[in-house]
């Protein structure tokens, strides 16, 4: 390890891979953890373990691409013009000011957000400019599970899950490359977290406080989780409809290149083979993803443009509601005015009336005297 530098490690992976757990796991360590620790989500109750002005950050840069490119920025890695962009824009400045203010003289930072996956290239700038020691911590999952919890949470088509699993991986391979690194699979993770936090300690060269790791092991991890279970709800084969969207899946040409991707990297995370086994794989991979990257591209466009007609419509139906809301208001108000008037011309006429009465009683004692 390079003495005498802020070191920062990466939590980095898919969505739904296990970087929340994972990104937990490194405070057993020594890493500097600065997520909120409460107002957990419905999606992950024990934490996203996410920095809310990185995460936040993260959100602003591919924000400002969607809009540049009329593109959402969702399943593809950020190119070079859009680097060269973010840098004009002043944006490594702003992340190099953010990441400073996080650092804590005695510990690594610990950061994980997982569109930062395809924001690697932009990263690797301000990195440079802080002059940090960085590591990574790569989150595998069956891509099965992935698209499955996915789906469970989001509704999102298994076609786009899939190639974002394929595209966030291979860009994290690719950026972490001559970086200390470690790919954990999630299974292995649950199974025995003890086990693989061990290995993070090993691979990063950092410290296990075993008291720390018992009590993650413990009591952090809990396989009963109903996202812990989405693993084997695709192949559970429960009917007939589920074993043909198996079916369906694996046929796929996404479901067969994310899955071919898996095996390889499974035997990584398995320590069964070493990340330059993987070369003569990621040159192919790479390949693949670029044959269909135009495709990809007007998925993005379709989507930016789906998400400005569904903005569009929430923001005429606000209008609706207003104009609704002033109609009712107006109404209530003359209804209100009506009421009033109506209760005053009530007190009118019980006035008319008790003046009546007082009248007729006056009539009734001038009778009783002129007959007496």
């Amino acid at each position: 390890m390079i003495k005498n530098k802020k070191r920062i490690i990466l939590v980095v992976g898919p969505y739904r891979s296990g970087t929340s757990v994972l990104t937990k796991g490194l405070s057993a360590l020594g890493v500097l953890l600065t997520a909120p620790l409460f107002n957990f989500p419905a999606h992950n109750p024990k934490g996203d373990w996410e920095d809310p002005q990185f995460q936040n950050f993260n959100n602003e840069i591919l924000n400002k691409l969607s809009s540049l490119a009329k593109r959402s920025r969702s399943i593809l890695s950020i190119t070079e013009e859009e680097i060269n962009f973010l840098c004009k824009q002043g944006f490594v400045e702003q992340a190099a000011q953010l990441l400073s203010e996080k650092f804590s003289d005695s510990q690594p930072l610990g950061m994980k957000y997982p569109r930062v996956s395809i924001l690697l290239p932009f990263w690797k700038q301000v990195f440079k400019k802080l002059d940090l020691h960085v590591s990574f911590v790569i989150a595998l999952r069956n891509p099965e599970s992935v698209v499955a919890s996915i789906t469970a949470f989001t509704q999102e088509p298994p076609e786009k899950s899939f190639w974002i699993w394929i595209s966030f991986l291979l860009s994290c391979l690719e950026h972490s490359e001559g970086y200390p690194r470690i790919l954990v699979d999630y299974d292995q993770l649950i199974k025995d977290p003890a086990v693989q936090i061990k290995r993070i300690a090993k691979a990063l060269e950092l410290d296990v406080n075993h008291n720390l790791l018992q009590d993650y092991s413990d009591h952090f991890i809990d396989p009963t989780l109903c996202h812990f279970k989405l693993d084997c709800t695709i192949r559970s084969g429960e009917n007939n409809i589920a074993r043909e969207e198996d079916d369906l899946l694996r046929n796929d040409f996404c479901g067969k290149f994310s899955m071919e991707m898996y095996q390889q990297l499974l035997a990584v995370a398995k320590d069964k083979m070493p990340f330059e086994g993987l070369k003569k794989f990621l040159k192919k991979w790479r390949e693949q993803l670029l044959s269909v990257r135009s495709l990809l591209c007007l998925a993005e466009k379709n989507e930016f443009g789906y998400q400005a007609f569904e903005q569009q419509a929430i923001e005429e139906l606000r209008n609706i509601k207003n104009a609704l809301n002033a109609s009712i208001t107006e109404k209530m108000a003359f209804a209100t005015n009506v009421h009033q008037a109506i209760l005053q011309r009530d007190d009118q006429l019980a006035s008319l009336m008790q003046e009546r009465v007082n009248q007729e009683a006056v009539i009734l004692q001038l009778m009783e005297r002129l007959k007496s």
